[in-house]
């Protein structure tokens, strides 16, 4: 056909092999079936999307192909895409390459287009719809678990940098205090006690022989490796400060010690170097000399943390800017799952519902306040100003949240989020506020469970025992007797 070819694939990559080429006139590729591996899918769109098409060549800019993929209503066609989905979303983890902290999205690429046909396959839109809505809310909830990772360790960051004053001030102190020390016993030529001998110019070829003697004994109780413990042999005093000498790894070094402990690089020798007192005390003149230099260094730093912290500051100011949306789609995957339920129980009912779009969702004003009946409610102070911008909802969910941790520490808890994506809690409700009920599963462990994704919340009982069965977000609830045991 010289007007253009269609491509009809039935297991082609394996009839026509991998890598042949018949791109030169093809306009448009039929899938007439599911292949077994993602890589056969890939490798049949492969013989239409490369290089080489005359079309191509006659109209660069206007050329484009078209890619149909076929599924039957009610047939195994759903099941096939679903195992191209479950393979292509293995592959995807380790081709894609760019997930958020430990964060891997499981659906992209093929692993998509798979996971669409698998939903078109059983002619359900609904389904289609819960498909593209739980991708995309477990792209969001990994944005938005990176961030509060990253604002933990900011505000651990900032606790750091606060102290900044009170670090600098205390090694300032000790600093000083060495200095005060070096100048007391500061002579006008050197001298060196060793036990209750003093040795100075005039005897300096006796103390190498010491030194030489306690080096040697460092050597013999040195560290090979970096985790063995050197043995530390005292040399003896020089302007005020004790010396010893050890040996880590077939180097020498020397340890300088008042109420602080130095290691100066200068002061560390090979076993080949030439060792001479002369050289010695030049270098721990030099070493001594160093305190007022190293004070202005501690403040130099200390200014730096600072700037540090307001830098700090203001990335903890910055609120989550997918927050409303989040939600949203949050919402929405909760809806759906509710619809297809109703159709599940009803074969009658014909959903008529459409999802939510950003511009007229509800503010986050009504969407906090809406869970809120008693007018002595914990959280109605917190809520009685008006939230005029997402920043100010960022913070009055994070306080919610802390509200239910709080509540659960007082049954001694530890409390953790529940997982929204297949998770199974079983166990005795202790506790609720206004937005989470508090769930004790067991071993001291606590799941806080959001009351706008509880199926029928307004059933549940605090001292009930229940499982809460989560399913594309929304947790369905079922009553179980007071003995049940506490399993997860």
């Amino acid at each position: 056909m010289r007007c253009g070819e269609v491509c009809f694939l039935i297991g082609s990559t394996v009839k026509m092999g991998a890598g042949m080429n018949v791109q030169t006139r093809l306009v448009a590729e039929h899938h007439l079936d599911a292949p077994w591996r993602p890589r056969d899918l890939e490798q049949r769109e492969g013989r239409i999307l490369r290089q080489g098409n005359f079309f191509y060549e006659e109209d660069p800019d206007g050329f484009e192909v078209e890619i149909n993929r076929y599924a039957t209503k009610q047939t195994y066609d759903s099941r096939m895409w679903q195992t191209i989905e479950y393979k292509a979303g293995a592959i995807e983890q380790f081709r894609k390459g760019e997930g958020l902290s430990r964060i891997i999205e499981d659906v992209a690429g093929e692993a998509a287009h798979a996971a669409e046909m698998k939903a078109a396959a059983t002619g359900n839109p609904l389904i289609l719809l819960q498909v593209q809505l739980t991708a995309e809310l477990k792209k969001l909830e990994a944005l938005y678990a990176n961030y509060k990772r990253n604002r933990h360790t900011l505000e651990s960051t900032a606790a750091w940098l606060k102290q900044a004053d009170e670090r600098a001030n205390h090694v300032i102190a000790l600093y000083q205090q060495d200095i005060q020390r070096r100048d007391m016993n500061t002579t006008q030529e050197w001298r060196m006690q060793v036990e209750q001998r003093t040795f100075n110019v005039q005897n300096k070829e006796l103390l190498i022989e010491w030194i030489s003697k306690s080096m040697q004994c460092a050597v013999e109780g040195g560290a090979q490796l970096l985790t063995d413990q050197p043995r530390t042999v005292h040399v003896g005093q020089y302007r005020g400060f004790d010396i010893a000498v050890l040996s880590v790894q077939e180097r020498i070094r020397f340890r300088v010690k008042s109420d602080n402990t130095y290691e100066p690089t200068n002061l560390q020798y090979r076993k080949e170097d030439q060792f001479s007192v002369t050289g010695f005390v030049q270098r721990m003149d030099h070493f001594l000399d160093t305190f007022e230099e190293s004070i202005e260094s501690v403040r130099n730093r200390c200014v730096n943390e600072k700037a540090e912290l307001d830098k700090v500051k203001r990335e903890l100011d910055k609120p989550f800017v997918q927050l409303r949306e989040l939600e949203l789609v949050r919402k929405n995957a909760s809806d759906v799952m509710v619809e297809m339920k109703k159709m599940q129980d009803d074969p009658d009912y014909v959903s008529t519902w459409k999802p939510k779009i950003l511009e007229s969702s509800p503010s986050y004003k009504n969407y906090f306040s809406s869970a809120i009946d008693s007018p002595t409610s914990e959280v109605q102070k917190t809520t009685a100003h008006v939230i005029s911008n997402q920043q100010d909802a960022e913070k009055l969910a994070m306080r919610f949240e802390e509200i239910a941790t709080s509540k659960a520490k007082e049954f001694k808890l530890c409390a953790a989020l529940a997982q929204r994506d297949k998770s199974v809690y079983t166990g005795r409700i202790v506790a609720a506020t206004d937005h989470y009920l508090i769930q004790d599963i067991g071993l001291g462990r606590g799941i806080l469970h959001r009351l706008d994704e509880v199926v029928f919340a307004e059933n549940v009982k605090v001292g009930e025992c229940m499982r809460l069965s989560y399913k594309g977000g929304r947790a369905f609830v079922i009553h179980l007797p007071l003995s049940c045991a506490l399993t997860r």
